[in-house]
């Protein structure tokens, strides 16, 4: 039941982090993360070819995503013990 979960859990994150990549690549065209600063580290004869159209290239670079999530202490998941209960709000 563990692995399933932890599946499924990895899925969202990949998920999640996938919409955000292509957002930042395709609508604010930011790099925000520093995929050029990298790709220069790793690249640099290749990076003298792209630095000044960086920004047209930013939004066609391809990005694989692995995640790679445990549960390490599988648990209960409620409110908060320390908090009273009329302070506690429901999600």
């Amino acid at each position: 039941m563990i692995k399933k979960i932890e599946e499924d859990y990895q899925e969202v994150i990949k998920d999640r982090l996938t919409k955000t990549i292509d957002k930042l690549q395709l609508q604010s065209k930011t790099d925000i993360i520093g995929f050029g600063r990298r790709f220069h580290q790793r690249y640099p004869q290749e990076w003298k070819k792209v630095q000044s159209n960086w920004d047209e290239k930013y939004s066609e670079v391809k990005v694989n995503i692995d995640v790679e999530a445990t549960i390490r202490r599988p648990g209960f998941i409620g409110p908060p013990a320390a908090l009273p209960q009329d302070e506690v709000k429901e999600s």
